[in-house]
């Protein structure tokens, strides 16, 4: 599933994801694991949170639009270090 095409806010998102994580009952590989409130981590602090982007598929396969570069340039000034990995 491609999530981008069904959401517009990182509000959506977290709400379509809270609908389709968990237990599927049809699918024996699928965690049984309790599903956290993704909704309730909308506004937490950035600073000291590591996050990740692949840079092998947005700058050889599908170029990120602006908006996307945007983002992780402002991810990147929330956050207090940023180091490549490959």
């Amino acid at each position: 599933m491609i999530v981008n095409n069904f959401v517009q806010k990182s509000s959506d998102c977290a709400l379509l994801l809270q609908a389709i994580a968990g237990h599927d009952s049809a699918d024996a590989s699928s965690s049984k694991a309790s599903v956290p409130d993704y909704s309730a981590q909308l506004n937490r602090d950035l600073r000291g949170v590591r996050f990740g982007v692949v840079r092998h598929f947005w700058e050889d396969d599908l170029p990120l639009s602006s908006e996307a570069i945007d983002a992780i340039e402002h991810a990147r000034r929330l956050t207090a270090s940023r180091r490549k990995a490959r």
